[in-house]
């Protein structure tokens, strides 16, 4: 958007490892050639840099590039009646949208901590995405594992408690920010507040409020700062019935290259 606080570089070929989250992303859920993953490291990419709850892009606006989120946690979210409804995270490797073709989003984007983006000229990726069926057939399965989620996330909200919900919301969150190094086996960074989270689960923030505090007195929860940790990560899967299937290859593991931030 243009007037996004950035510091953004003219278009030019993208440095080898700038595409790396979303190769590796893909490949969690497709194999990709080795002719293919050369290509879409070639791709022309403008660099954007946004900061803390900064829009990165609104509902029904022309999409333009493809945005492909490379550092940094953002939000889809709609607005109602002054109320905002946050619909899914976007994580280092998340594109704006995985149906590369369409040409604006029903909802908005807006960045939760801040970060960096690649933009990527449309006609160049529809046309790469045309000439490499494996990555077409990689972000269509991007797309099923986004709705899967968004599935799953309907049913939580209509048919768990909040307290439940809040705990499979924590168990989904650290198995997809340890895939990006954001979190461990027992523990995720968090950057989101409580009225961030009370924007997912569809509660007021006092409600979130007081499910947090119920969640710590089971001690099934354990804050530290922007720290989320789990004295007994077993435990809070069997309170909630967590099951990760739903995910599928949204959790492999960051490879060695991948930088883990650990707890200070």
């Amino acid at each position: 958007m243009e007037n996004q606080s950035t510091t953004a570089l003219a278009y030019g070929q993208a440095e080898y490892a700038i595409l790396s989250p979303l190769i590796r992303k893909l490949e969690a859920l497709e194999p990709l050639s080795g002719e293919a993953k050369s290509r879409l490291r070639k791709l022309s990419a403008r660099l954007v840099s946004f900061v803390p709850r900064e829009d990165l892009l609104r509902e029904a606006e022309p999409r333009g590039d493809v945005r492909i989120l490379l550092d940094g946690v953002a939000v889809r979210f709609k607005s109602l009646e002054g109320r905002r409804a946050i619909l899914g995270f976007l994580l280092p490797g998340d594109v704006d949208e995985a149906d590369v073709f369409v040409d604006m989003l029903d909802h908005g984007i807006v960045a939760i901590t801040g970060g960096k983006l690649a933009h990527i000229p449309r006609p160049a990726f529809e046309q790469l995405v045309t000439d490499f069926p494996d990555l077409g057939r990689g972000f269509r399965r991007m797309a099923r594992r986004d709705d899967s989620i968004s599935r799953v996330w309907l049913t939580n909200m209509g048919q768990r408690a909040a307290d439940k919900q809040t705990a499979h919301l924590f168990c989904e969150l650290r198995a997809r920010f340890e895939a990006v190094g954001m979190g461990g086996p027992d523990w995720f960074t968090n950057p989101l507040t409580q009225e961030d989270l009370a924007d997912v689960l569809g509660i007021s923030p006092v409600h979130m409020n007081r499910v947090m505090q119920h969640l710590r007195g089971l001690d099934l929860i354990r804050l530290d700062r922007h720290i989320v940790r789990f004295p007994s990560p077993a435990k809070l899967q069997e309170y909630c019935d967590f099951d990760d299937g739903y995910l599928q290859g949204a959790m492999a593991r960051a490879p060695e290259t991948v930088r883990v931030l650990e707890p200070q």
